[in-house]
């Protein structure tokens, strides 16, 4: 379902972005011990063609979606740099 979503995406943005012009992402689910799979986010990034570029994990229970897309303080995931130790 991720996978199709994403290259929806990208055939919607007719070649206005690619993978190759992805610098991270940020990967949002439930925890890990619910879904019975551990690194699901690493999973996904590699099944669409994202690997080795850098990602976020953000989980945060029942808020998890809201986190993913706001971040832990409320503001914008896509604010926060990845690898500065913040993230």
């Amino acid at each position: 379902m991720v996978k199709e979503a994403f290259d929806y995406a990208l055939t919607d943005l007719a070649g206005k972005l690619t993978p190759r012009e992805i610098d991270g992402s940020v990967i949002s689910y439930f925890s890990d011990h619910f879904t019975f799979q551990l690194k699901a986010g690493a999973m996904v990034q590699d099944y669409v063609g994202l690997c080795p570029k850098p990602h976020v994990r953000i989980e945060g229970g029942g808020a998890t979606g809201g986190r993913g897309t706001r971040g832990t303080g409320g503001e914008p995931v896509g604010d926060r740099p990845v690898g500065n130790g913040a993230a």
